[in-house]
């Protein structure tokens, strides 16, 4: 978090700026993002994408991908 916003970085450190799904590998699986296009992550909220409802926890992820 970076001034109360959520930026969406890859493996390598760098800032994704786009919109639209935005997949992360990690150990555990891979965790779901929805990317505002300005390097933000949707958070704390639920979004309707092509009729389903998709909920965004407060790191971001969502939680129902």
């Amino acid at each position: 978090m970076i001034d109360g916003k959520y930026y969406v970085f890859d493996n390598n450190g760098e800032m994704i700026e786009k919109k639209g799904w935005i997949r992360l590998e990690c150990v555990d699986g891979d965790l779901w993002y929805w990317g505002n296009g300005d390097g933000t992550a949707l958070k704390d909220q639920s979004l309707d994408i092509d009729g389903k409802e998709y909920i965004f926890d407060s790191n971001g992820v969502c939680i129902n991908p």
